[in-house]
């Protein structure tokens, strides 16, 4: 490591800069509660009085308007993986066992004939001993450019798909 001036630097959770017509707000996707929440997303662009609302955190990209306002995810230029994706798949996967596992109660009550019971209690055992394992999607590499002319953004998304950089341009102009 090399010492310098930036060792101890504390940098601001939130930035807005003017460009053009246009304000920009920068932050850290993990500021917002509920994280990646449009709505809550539209709170924070108020607050902060921007026109675009650029934010992070998810390692995915996204780009939308929402009541006059543009935000933007730049997603992982490394293609690093999310971890919060693989918690909300095990909360899912949790979800739909505990549902499957209610069914299987109801229908238990129903059954009178011990023999079924016993092909379910060795249905369930199975399942049970089966340890949960989750393949994680493969992330893509993405990075994107904001061109500000006046009242004019055009982000320009770059994605790295199968060996090959995909380009995507969406335009925004603020009314």
């Amino acid at each position: 490591m090399v010492k310098g001036e930036f060792d101890t630097a504390v940098l601001p959770n939130e930035l807005v800069v003017k460009q053009g017509n246009l304000r920009v707000g920068v932050i850290n996707g993990y500021t917002v509660i509920p994280q990646n929440d449009p709505l809550a997303l539209l709170t924070v662009a108020r607050q902060l009085d921007v026109d675009i609302l650029v934010w992070g955190g998810t390692h995915k990209v996204e780009a939308y308007t929402l009541d006059g306002k543009f935000f933007v995810n730049p997603g992982s230029a490394t293609g690093a993986y999310n971890t919060n994706d693989m918690f909300d798949m095990e909360d899912e996967l949790e979800h739909e066992a505990e549902e499957e596992d209610k069914q299987e109660d109801e229908q238990e009550d129903e059954q009178e004939d011990k023999q079924e019971d016993k092909q379910e209690d060795k249905q369930e055992e199975k399942q049970n001993d089966e340890s949960l394992f989750i393949e994680p999607v493969e992330p893509n590499p993405t990075f994107c450019l904001l061109d500000i002319q006046g009242s004019v953004c055009t982000l320009y998304i770059y994605t790295h798909l199968d060996g090959e950089v995909k380009v995507d341009k969406i335009s925004y102009r603020k009314e």
